[in-house]
């Protein structure tokens, strides 16, 4: 249903550009109703690729340089909950938080700060793990 609503579209501009030029043949009209929308085509796909540049960086360098302030803010915001919560993390997964301190982790690379927040994530699901076990062993245990 698609193409014949497309097709019945294509062939009414051809109809009214051949209105506006009537010395124009058929082919004429065809022809200028594809060039039209090339042309078209041509124009969103350089606007959404500009669009692409400008949010998201032209190259690696400047998608790494928008990133890597947002991965540093995460950094910073699990050494503050770390700080702040006790029992944030297991004890065997705090190394994680000790092993280097928070100017030192944060002036790491973009993939050394990615892997971190990764592996502080995994330990926090860990610990969620053990406690939701925890809770459905004691209940059974004391039920």
């Amino acid at each position: 249903m698609v193409p014949t609503l497309f097709r019945t579209s294509i062939q009414r501009l051809g109809q009214a550009y051949l209105g506006y030029q009537p010395t124009s043949t058929s082919i004429q009209g065809e022809s200028w109703v594809s060039s039209l929308i090339q042309a078209l085509w041509q124009f969103t796909r350089e606007m959404w690729s500009n669009r692409n540049h400008i949010v998201h960086g032209a190259t690696v360098e400047e998608v790494a340089a928008i990133l890597l302030p947002q991965l540093q803010e995460k950094v910073q915001e699990q050494f503050e909950a770390y700080t702040n919560t006790p029992g944030y993390v297991l004890p065997r997964h705090e190394y994680l938080f000790t092993q280097c301190s928070l100017p030192q982790r944060l002036n790491s690379t973009y993939d050394g700060l990615q892997c971190r927040l990764r592996s502080v994530t995994e330990a926090r699901q860990i610990l969620n793990f053990q406690i939701h076990y925890l809770r459905e062993t004691s209940t059974q245990v004391l039920s």
